[in-house]
């Protein structure tokens, strides 16, 4: 078994804690499950930090895609405090994050509201089309009417009144 001196509360980037370990790739792994190793996601990089004998991992192991920077939990993009390693966010951070939080939270919300709309334009475009097809088709049925020998004392004022014109728009 390798030796390393001791816990190091530094993170490190997979290469160089690969180093230090002097370990292969899939027994960083097993260590990572195991909960010897910890490993942190921030952003697209991973952190690790060798943990002391009898530590357990602060994160549990997470399955599938539940980071919150994935393209399928997109309605999940807050941050937390305690995303960055290190020590304390100070509260200037702190407040920060929570903006962030707070913005994030409110383009979900208006994304959401937006395909709300859309659909509710796409809905009131169809009724438009409808009726519109309804229009033509009682368009067609005055003139048809207007034509008839029965409506031929009326014809001229009928049309007076109702001018195709009128019906187009």
């Amino acid at each position: 078994m390798e030796q390393h001196r001791g816990t190091s509360s530094a993170w490190m980037e997979r290469a160089t804690i690969l180093d230090t370990l002097d370990v292969s790739p899939r027994t960083l792994t097993n260590r990572c499950q195991a909960g010897k190793v910890e490993r942190r996601k921030v952003g697209r990089r991973s952190l690790y930090r060798i943990l002391a004998a009898g530590t357990e991992a602060t994160q549990p192991r997470q399955r599938g895609n539940t980071g919150a920077t994935g393209a399928r939990n997109a309605g999940n993009l807050a941050l937390a405090p305690d995303a960055l390693p290190g020590p304390d966010p100070s509260p200037e951070i702190s407040d920060l994050v929570h903006l962030v939080n707070q913005l994030t939270a409110d383009l979900v919300r208006s994304e959401r509201d937006r395909g709300e709309v859309v659909g509710i334009g796409h809905a009131i475009a169809d009724e438009r089309d409808r009726l519109r097809a309804e229009l033509d088709a009682l368009r067609v049925e005055f003139l048809d009417l207007a034509g008839t020998s029965r409506a031929w004392t009326v014809r001229r004022r009928l049309l007076a009144a109702v001018k195709p014109e009128r019906l187009i728009q």
